[in-house]
């Protein structure tokens, strides 16, 4: 499936230039760094699915939110009432609904302690949320913008678990603001460009065993002016989950604080992109990698990962099958221009490699070093205790 976020970025008018991450890559030069640096562009694959996953929370909120609207109101009477009107969600607390009288509409929406329902599941929500429409509708296939939370008030949903051996409860928690072109899960069209600025909190907190004193758990995605592309795509069956993303410009940062301690690690973008297919019909999954993405770890890291700019390119796109671990049956990656990494599978092993044994072959060529070569059962066990590096 070929998939070109460029045009679709461009063709949004959302090309905003922050901050490049324009600084020479990190030298790859030692048989260590050149496993550190794989162990660096695999796990870092991963941010930006960490980060979307904020949106598809929001997306599943506006959505949670044009039907609780829909069951007190219409777009009409909303126009007619610029007051607002409050109504009373579908299991308790209330809502006030706003429409603005200029174009574009911006549906205002305020949740006192609401607890409604999405698609049978029971959600509690509070606090403020503003969407603008492209269209007098409440089942628009894109968004022109969405803000959850402002200056004053979090947006936050609150979920609890009672368990005979433990005990939670956890606030979802956004200030965050969506500008550009944002597409609903049942969009026709699922492309996406947008910036996003703001953050997403997960903040729990624990009882196990139950009685206990509780302990405290945050999770907090910040990001800042961060452009991202996005196409999703499937199949008529849905057997098959395309997702190609590209973060552009921008910066993310995640927070993690447990008892334990708290780390931090940050992340800015220069076309970083990911593109993950999913075939489910196949049990395969595919991976692509390209661009430049810069990484500050958290203090607590290995003593060989090293910060700095990453730029990667994939050759040939990563295969694996399901249930195969951290296994890969091809790819071909070169990274920071140093090292060009190959990963083979018994069965698709070239002439002039050995043939492994144990599941897969990773073949690193560090550039002016040599070959480095090793038969294992999967990808990280060939690398990690050579770099050093576990994230």
């Amino acid at each position: 499936m070929s998939i070109s976020l460029r045009r679709a970025f461009i063709g949004a008018g959302l090309l905003l230039s922050t901050a490049a991450v324009t600084a020479s890559p990190v030298v790859l030069d030692t048989e260590q760094k050149a496993a550190a640096g794989l162990v660096t562009a695999l796990f870092k694959s991963q941010v930006p699915r960490s980060t979307t996953g904020a949106v598809d929370a929001i997306v599943d909120y506006v959505d949670t939110t044009f039907r609780a609207v829909s069951a007190v109101t219409t777009p009409a009477a909303l126009l007619a009432t610029p007051g607002g009107i409050t109504g009373n969600c579908s299991i308790s607390g209330t809502l006030k609904a706003k429409m603005s009288a200029e174009l574009p509409r911006k549906l205002r929406v305020d949740f006192h302690d609401c607890t409604t329902l999405w698609f049978g599941m029971e959600r509690f929500l509070s606090g403020p949320i503003v969407i603008t429409l492209p269209e007098d509708s409440l089942e628009p296939e894109h968004l022109l913008a969405v803000r959850l939370g402002n200056d004053s008030a979090e947006f936050f949903e609150r979920t609890s678990f009672d368990f005979p051996d433990q005990k939670s409860e956890t606030l979802y928690a956004f200030r965050m603001v969506l500008r550009g072109d944002i597409a609903m899960w049942y969009a026709a069209s699922n492309t996406s460009a947008f910036v996003m600025t703001g953050y997403y909190d997960q903040r729990s907190s624990v009882e196990s065993p139950r009685g206990a004193p509780p302990y405290f758990l945050d999770f907090k995605t910040t990001t800042d002016r961060l452009s991202v592309a996005r196409v999703r795509a499937s199949n008529e069956t849905f057997t098959l989950n395309d997702d190609d993303t590209l973060f552009e410009r921008g910066s993310v940062t995640f927070l993690n604080s447990q008892p334990a301690g708290t780390w931090t690690d940050a992340y800015s973008f220069n076309d970083f992109r990911v593109h993950y297919i999913t075939d489910y019909d196949a049990r395969t999954n595919q991976l692509t990698i390209d661009g430049r993405i810069n990484v500050t770890r958290n203090a607590a890291a290995e003593a060989g990962c090293m910060d700095g700019v990453y730029a990667i390119k994939t050759r040939l796109p990563l295969l694996s099958l399901f249930d195969s671990g951290e296994r890969y049956e091809r790819g071909e990656l070169v990274i920071n221009g140093d090292v060009v990494t190959k990963l083979f599978s018994a069965a698709n092993t070239p002439p002039g490699f050995p043939v492994p044994v144990n599941g897969m072959l990773v073949s690193n060529k560090v550039r002016n070093v040599g070959t480095f070569n090793y038969d294992v059962s999967n990808w990280f066990h060939a690398v990690y205790p050579l770099g050093q590096c576990g994230s």
